[in-house]
């Protein structure tokens, strides 16, 4: 490997005091001098030689010590550039195979073409012995038109046979360049190792909390891949799965589209659900868990209920204006007898769904003083907790009658308000602050949830504001993944014992507009990127 080079010309230097024809340079090992004011010849340290030494002597440590790191670099480097080019031959081969598997078919195309042209062409024209035959037999030119129409579909069939094997054939090349996928992970996998590497020398630069912040970095062991992007221009407002995750949904402009799901993969083809009036934006969504009905909050203050009437088609069931503004988040209870909303009217709104008597009522939660950005239920459903620009966290409690009624404020240290607020069980919420993002922890003692400073999720602090509101805070309990959006950058953390939180892995975006949802089993991760104008859909493996 080629050394490092000192850039400067020694033949030029001096020492600080400028001093003639010195023999030897010395370097001054003293802090509060900079630079090459640090330069020291013998005249200079004649009285003073406990703090210098020769700079040949600290040049060639400071070289070995360079040498030594761009050794480790370059050795992984060039174990890289090895596989890419590895990859690169093996794309190069199976893309060559595939093409001629396709020109072979578009020959054998042009030639069943030319064939029924010519057929239709001597069709057009007859002879007289043709005209006997039929004077003989007048049913022998629909004889010969069914001989015809045979001729036709056996080449039709033969078109469809040669493009079976032909696909057969491309997939089984496909089967035997499995070292492609492998490589790409090996790939994709040394950018997380170059990082690391990168990472380990510069923390000493850092402050104790940015060392602590890039430790996780440079731990996490969750790997991810891009799955899939599908372009999409519109702005988009909200996403939620349907309970068997066959279905994606999506709020637009004043539309909700819909799109098939499977293994990680989006359909083209898109399913329009018209709003009615130019602000019925959907910026809440979400799924019946018994049916693919839909339940949508909108920037007007409406919701819709969406019900399926066939695969393919949906129609408003139900509507109701119930904010005076926009629905900022949207929940429905596990029976699906309650909808709960929050709004920029101040306002919470429980919707409750009598079907004995097969009548809606709905009552409000009036204590916040400005917008309610987040709501979320407990795990039992007896609570619900509230955030608000007020700065004011809240908790609801159900009363014997099985209305929410306000609880208490809880105490917390930040003076701050929060976009999101999660319960993550019936004993714990997290609650992320506007400011930088900290994700603050809460735990219930004594019936009253406390702050647990101790538990606190700091986030990348240079990232600026946060930007869009509505990515919530998602939450697996089975896995006990928690997904946290900031600014332009998506985190992905574990939650170990006692609820500290590992960083598992980040996802830098282009845009503070981004919105997104998990699959159940938090395999897939799809989110929208306003600066991309991209769907882009991310598979997560867990070690």
């Amino acid at each position: 490997m080629e050394e490092y080079k000192l850039l400067d010309d020694l033949k030029g230097i001096q020492c600080y005091f400028k001093h003639k024809n010195p023999q030897n340079f010395y370097v001054l090992f003293d802090k509060t001098v900079k630079g090459k004011d640090k330069i020291r010849c013998e005249q200079c340290i004649k009285y003073d030689e406990k703090n210098a030494i020769e700079l040949v002597q600290i040049l060639e440590e400071f070289n070995q010590e360079k040498n030594s790191q761009h050794d480790q670099l370059s050795e992984m480097v060039v174990e890289k550039i090895k596989m890419i080019e590895q990859l690169q031959s093996k794309i190069t081969n199976l893309k060559t195979c595939v093409i001629q598997k396709f020109d072979s078919f578009l020959n054998f195309s042009f030639d069943q073409k030319d064939f029924l042209v010519k057929l239709i062409k001597e069709k057009e024209q007859f002879n007289f012995d043709q005209f006997f035959d039929y004077l003989d037999d007048k049913s022998q030119i629909a004889k010969n038109s069914k001989k015809d129409m045979m001729k036709i579909m056996q080449t039709e069939r033969g078109m469809i046979d040669k493009l079976e094997i032909s696909y057969k054939q491309i997939m089984e090349m496909v089967k035997k360049e499995q070292i492609i996928e492998e490589n790409y992970n090996k790939i994709t996998q040394s950018r997380q190792d170059i990082n690391a590497l990168y990472q380990s020398r510069i923390l000493s630069q850092k402050t104790q909390e940015d060392i602590s912040y890039n430790n996780q970095i440079n731990q996490q062991k969750l790997k991810y891949r891009l799955l899939q992007e599908i372009k999409q221009s519109e702005f988009c407002y909200s996403m939620t799965f349907n309970q068997d995750e066959t279905l994606l949904a999506a709020g637009f402009s004043n539309s909700i589209k819909l799109w098939k799901f499977n293994m990680g993969q989006l359909t083209q083809h898109y399913i329009l659900l018209q709003g009615k009036s130019d602000i019925d934006i959907p910026t809440c969504l979400t799924f019946s868990k018994k049916s693919n009905d839909i339940y949508s909050g909108s920037y007007s203050g409406q919701i819709n209920f969406w019900r399926e009437i066939n695969q393919n088609r949906w129609e408003i069931f139900f509507t109701s204006t119930i904010h005076q503004g926009l629905i900022t988040c949207l929940i429905l209870n596990q029976k699906e007898d309650e909808i709960i909303t929050s709004g920029s009217d101040k306002l919470i709104i429980v919707l409750k769904n009598n079907q004995q008597e097969k009548k809606v009522s709905q009552y409000e939660l009036k204590q916040h003083q400005k917008v309610v950005f987040s709501i979320s239920l407990n795990q039992s459903e007896t609570q619900l907790v509230s955030s608000s620009l007020d700065q004011q966290l809240i908790i609801w409690e159900k009363n014997s009658k099985q209305i929410y009624e306000f609880k208490y404020v809880i105490q917390k240290s930040i003076n701050d308000f929060g976009h999101r607020v999660c319960f993550l069980n019936d004993n714990f919420i997290v609650w992320q602050q506007n400011k930088d993002g900290t994700t603050h922890v809460f735990q219930k003692e004594n019936g009253r949830f406390k702050q647990k400073p101790e538990n606190k999720i700091v986030l990348d602090h240079s990232e600026g504001e946060d930007g869009q509101f509505l990515f919530p805070i998602i939450y697996n309990k089975e896995k006990q993944i928690l997904i946290l959006k900031y600014s332009n950058s998506i985190y992905i953390f574990k939650n170990h014992e006692d609820q500290q939180f590992k960083l598992e892995a980040k996802i830098n975006c282009s845009s503070n507009s981004i919105y997104g949802c998990m699959t159940k089993d938090s395999k897939y991760l799809i989110y929208w990127d306003c600066s991309l104008q991209l769907f882009n859909i991310q598979e997560f493996n867990y070690q």
